[in-house]
């Protein structure tokens, strides 16, 4: 598939602001074959880093020069993600991610073009990434108007 591994391979690092750590980023794409509106791609959403599931209120996604916190994304209709072009996820954790090797899970739940509201308010609930089993088995599943995918990913900061 096009978008098997849409965690990138490089922009994993910690971030820093007035010289301290305060949290980390990676890059993703798209795992669609065409772009979508900001406000379509991120109805759910998880991040969990070495076992940690990290809560969206800590989560925040720059498209091109743009920063929104999650809470704020489905409100970004103006802007829009091109297939290919990366975003990245930033974590606030103050002091980072310790230096090595890092195992990154990401999910994502968008609705694609042409796909209706979904019908079922319990759709907008946040996005727990799947089993270790599912995701060994290549998770990724249409659920309706809707499309999910997953990834676990190796990073080394």
């Amino acid at each position: 598939m096009m978008w098997y591994n849409f965690i990138k391979g490089y922009g994993f690092q910690n971030v820093y602001k007035g010289g301290q750590i305060t949290g980390f980023q990676f890059k993703i794409h798209l795992p669609y074959y065409r772009g979508l509106w900001a406000s379509q791609a991120f109805q759910r959403f998880g991040v969990n880093v070495d076992g940690v599931d990290y809560a969206m209120d800590k989560v925040s996604i720059k498209l091109g020069d743009r920063v929104f916190p999650f809470s704020q994304i489905n409100g970004a209709y103006d802007v829009f993600w091109y297939y290919g072009e990366p975003a990245t996820i930033i974590v606030d954790k103050p002091g980072g991610l310790t230096a090595g090797v890092h195992k990154v899970t990401c999910g994502i739940h968008y609705s694609r073009s042409y796909s209706t509201e979904p019908k079922d308010a319990s759709k907008t609930e946040l996005f727990v990434p799947p089993s270790a089993e599912q995701v060994a088995e290549g998770y990724g599943g249409f659920s309706g108007e809707w499309w999910e995918d997953t990834q676990d990913m190796v990073l080394v900061i």
